[in-house]
């Protein structure tokens, strides 16, 4: 499912977080910075945490954990 924001962006570089909440109302959590200060990940699947998108100059959009 993809998601609206009413984002005005400058033509800047910038990252932008994005979080699930499921039909139960669990949101998903925490940041990869706190997750990492509580274990320490070999990988970057399957931890849950919020997701980082980068957006470069050009428009593109990439995760930035992947």
């Amino acid at each position: 499912m993809r998601f609206r924001f009413p984002w005005f962006w400058d033509g800047f570089p910038a990252v932008l977080r994005s979080r699930c909440v499921d039909e139960t109302g669990y949101v998903q959590q925490p940041t990869l910075e706190q997750l990492t200060t509580l274990h320490v990940l070999a990988s970057h699947y399957h931890n849950n945490t919020i997701q980082d998108w980068a957006v470069a100059s050009d428009g593109s959009a990439n995760n930035v954990h992947a």
